[in-house]
């Protein structure tokens, strides 16, 4: 089995079944064979399997019937290895973040940032720190790129103040 023949095969037993929602004991339940095969193929980088993928991947429509796990909540806690496992699988692909060039960067700006939140969510406060500056840069782009309301800033102004930020004279948390 491959990834297309899990997909597929949860995507035609989602229209066969017609689940009002669904989740992980519902695949190992109606379909052990394909759970089997994503225990081992969707893996996260710090452990665990990734839901996150396996739902992006199946059909829009089924996307919505899923229904994660509930997180008790959990004890705060810093785990850089945790962190280091994320930065090392994506480390030549966080300038996605700056400047992302097509569709496939946003992807993978999503499924970074997706993984620095399953983090939080977790209690790891270093992937919550690291997130907050993940969405500055991205905060910081959209200001660039798209028009800002009259009297707030110029989209020249905030041009400039990026490109002091690139060159290390401010950080992009002052603008």
């Amino acid at each position: 089995m491959d990834i297309a023949t899990a997909i597929a095969t949860l995507n035609r037993l989602l229209t066969s079944k017609e689940p009002a929602q669904f989740n992980s004991s519902w695949i190992r339940r109606h379909a052990p064979r394909c759970y089997r095969f994503i225990q081992v193929n969707f893996r996260r980088e710090y452990g665990g399997i990734d839901w996150d993928r396996l739902t992006y991947a199946l059909e829009r429509r089924f996307q919505r019937l899923w229904t994660p796990q509930r997180i008790t909540k959990r004890s705060l806690y810093e785990e850089p290895h945790e962190i280091d496992a994320i930065r090392e699988k994506f480390h030549d692909k966080m300038y996605v973040f700056i400047a992302p060039l097509d569709k496939t960067d946003k992807r993978i700006a999503d499924m970074i940032g997706i993984s620095f939140v399953r983090l939080a969510q977790q209690g790891n406060l270093i992937a919550r720190r690291d997130l907050c500056d993940l969405i500055r840069f991205t905060v910081d782009r959209w200001k660039v790129t798209r028009p800002s309301p009259v009297g707030v800033g110029t989209k020249r102004n905030c041009k400039t103040k990026l490109k002091l930020a690139y060159a290390g004279i401010v950080t992009p948390v002052h603008f």
